[in-house]
């Protein structure tokens, strides 16, 4: 009976499971939250097309390691904060080293196991972000790495948040399809999970165990791969297995006026909301669709109807300056 049930254990053991701590580590796996945003649902991310080619290359930020002396157990945050970077510097033209020490503080990442995607986006969004010549690289092992930063530098991060949203969602999840990773990236880098020891021996593992920066691909050939060990940049094949994937968009905040037209009878009317930017009047369906006019002016519908300046004014009222994305 015992020989039995031991056969049968035998049989049920997925041996490309087994992680080898040593090779890689720092990637802790969980399922999306039902509130998360999914790529292509109802609940997801704002997002632009960044490249029809499907390439990040000329916008990779400088290598840098995640173990140096010892493990950091970053791999989450140093291939997040990867993707953020090349983001803003193909968006925005700025070259930006965010602080991996800072993130790896704030989540906090844990010692010899690492932390999940959830923790760390959550961790940006609740906690902004410092460059890396503001809190770089420190501490004599991965405790002291983590430990968490001073006040000062932390009250830096939240400021970062007074000009920037990010927003993240889930490409795919519990082994990747690759035509979703492809679409994905035509609106930016992807942060995956993989068996960091598989990207090496070029084989397929279903094992998860490290995070990594998917930076382009050719469709049905290879993806392209940024890590933080001692090889900056890789490829695999097409039908390499990803684990989990998430990406996220960097938004610029505004500063708008807000303008209302409060004595209309009609109450629809009166209760539309709409936004002055310079010459420019549009109405605000919600925070994230604007109809803009090339002069003042209210959308209606698709067309807009034209004002003076001075008959403007006399229909409106400006109020105070409200924060869209």
């Amino acid at each position: 009976m015992w020989e039995k049930l031991k056969q049968l254990f035998t049989k049920l053991q997925r041996p490309d499971f087994i992680i080898d701590v040593s090779q890689g580590t720092g990637y802790v796996d969980e399922k999306p939250r039902p509130d998360d945003y999914q790529l292509g649902s109802e609940n997801q991310a704002l997002k632009m097309v960044l490249s029809e080619e499907r390439d990040y290359t000329k916008w990779l930020p400088l290598h840098e390691s995640q173990s140096r002396g010892f493990d950091s157990f970053a791999c989450v945050v140093f291939s997040g904060l990867n993707c953020l970077e090349i983001f803003l510097q193909k968006v925005y033209s700025k070259e930006i080293d965010f602080s991996d020490r800072f993130q790896a503080g704030m989540v906090p990442v844990v010692p010899n196991r690492g932390t999940s995607y959830s923790a760390f986006w959550d961790s940006v969004r609740k906690n902004g972000l410092v460059l890396e010549e503001e809190y770089p690289w420190g501490g004599n092992n991965g405790a002291e790495y983590v430990k968490r930063p001073p006040q000062n530098i932390i009250d830096k991060g939240k400021e970062w948040l007074n000009y920037y949203e990010v927003q993240h969602e889930w490409v795919d999840w519990g082994g990747c399809d690759p035509n979703k990773l492809y679409e994905a990236l035509l609106y930016g880098p992807i942060q995956a999970s993989v068996d960091a020891n598989a990207t090496y021996a070029g084989t397929r593992s279903t094992a998860i165990n490290h995070s990594i920066t998917i930076y382009k691909a050719t469709k049905g050939v290879k993806f392209g791969i940024l890590d933080h060990y001692s090889r900056s940049t890789y490829e695999v094949p097409w039908n390499f297995y990803f684990g989990s994937a998430k990406q996220a968009t960097v938004i610029l905040k505004k500063k708008i006026q807000l303008i209302q037209r409060p004595w209309m009878v009609d109450k629809n009317e009166a209760s539309k909301l709409y936004a002055l930017i310079g010459n420019t009047a549009c109405h605000i369906a919600d925070e994230y669709s604007w109809n803009y006019g090339s002069s003042i002016g209210i959308w209606e519908k698709d067309s807009i109807k034209l004002y003076t300046e001075v008959s403007f004014n006399q229909q409106f009222t400006i109020g105070k300056q409200l924060s869209f994305k």
